[in-house]
């Protein structure tokens, strides 16, 4: 099946398609489904992904793979806790319409004899009454129209004046000043433990982009590489920081950057493998926290406009009553 035929299929039942993405909902149940190619013979391939509150998704998995043994073959690519994400490949030459009203009669009924809770309260007011669709965070979920076309104003009013009045030598400093709070906590554990670990490390690139943000940097695509560089500087300042305060703990006394400097060009053997470690954790947290700090008001922007683009009513009937289809 092509992606056309598949978009046609998606729409007949509400649903809003952006790519290969189709958003809508089955008895209240809001659902992503993403298109996937590379099906063989008469096969489709698609991936399904909803919200649960409190409940490992794999149980989930596990009891609705049984039930769809004889319409397709499930496989949990869940990566995140309370996301429900599976990849469906049909049985060969079987409607998709078959397979697809049969996978959600099946998810329905398996949610309720669980007994699992679906969210069903707004993720940016945390109020119910919810009276609309969109894509927030990582999921199709519940929400307001009002709160999702406000937040997306206040977003664009701040990426506005970020625009404006941001610049990035007050962002700079900012960002070694986080930097430097960031190492704090290494520092301590390094003293303490004698030992590195990388979630700690994690902080500082993390501390780095809110010292940025907090002194008012520009939020431009270059944000990330001021990030990345600040990150790179710390590792000495870190390095520095673990063998003055080991010098201090063993009574050898204080010694300046300067000294420091001048002693890891006189024996760099001794220094730089210590040094390549705290740049390899620091590594290792930049990539715990990359999602975070890559953010910038491109990105950013792109968000709240999918969130609106997303954006449907709850289908209800003519007594206001939720339509359960």
């Amino acid at each position: 099946m092509k992606i056309l035929e598949f978009s046609s299929f998606m729409e007949q039942r509400g649903c809003i398609n952006i790519g290969k993405d189709f958003f809508g909902s089955y008895n209240s149940i809001p659902f992503v489904v993403n298109f996937l190619t590379g099906a063989k013979d008469g096969s489709v391939i698609f991936s399904l992904r909803l919200q649960t509150i409190g409940a490992p998704p794999g149980r989930l998995f596990s009891t609705l793979r049984k039930q769809m043994k004889d319409y397709a073959k499930l496989r949990n690519v869940a990566k995140t806790k309370n996301i429900f994400n599976i990849l469906v490949t049909t049985k060969k030459n079987l409607p998709l319409e078959e397979v697809f009203d049969q996978l959600f009669a099946e998810l329905d009924a398996t949610i309720a004899m669980l007994g699992i809770e679906l969210p069903d309260t707004c993720p940016i007011c945390k109020r119910s009454d919810c009276d609309s669709f969109a894509y927030i965070g990582l999921t199709y979920q519940m929400t307001h129209e009002d709160c999702v076309r406000s937040q997306s104003a206040d977003i664009q009013t701040k990426v506005q004046e970020n625009e404006m009045s941001g610049g990035y030598l007050l962002g700079i400093v900012g960002a070694v000043l986080g930097g430097l709070v960031g190492i704090i906590p290494s520092v301590i554990l390094a003293i303490f433990m004698n030992m590195i670990s990388g979630w700690l490390c994690a902080l500082i690139p993390l501390c780095a982009y809110y010292g940025y943000k907090l002194f008012g940097g520009k939020m431009s695509r270059g944000t990330l590489g001021i990030i990345v560089v600040v990150s790179l500087l710390m590792v000495p300042a870190t390095q520095y920081l673990f063998e003055l305060s080991w010098s201090i703990k063993e009574g050898y006394g204080a010694f300046s950057l300067l000294e420091y400097f001048e002693y890891i060009a006189a024996y760099p053997s001794e220094i730089l493998p210590s040094m390549l470690q705290t740049l390899l954790f620091i590594g290792i947290g930049f990539a715990l926290v990359f999602r975070f700090v890559s953010r910038n008001n491109t990105n950013t922007l792109q968000q709240v406009t999918f969130s609106e683009e997303t954006l449907r009513p709850i289908p209800q009937d003519a007594k206001g009553e939720r339509i359960e289809y």
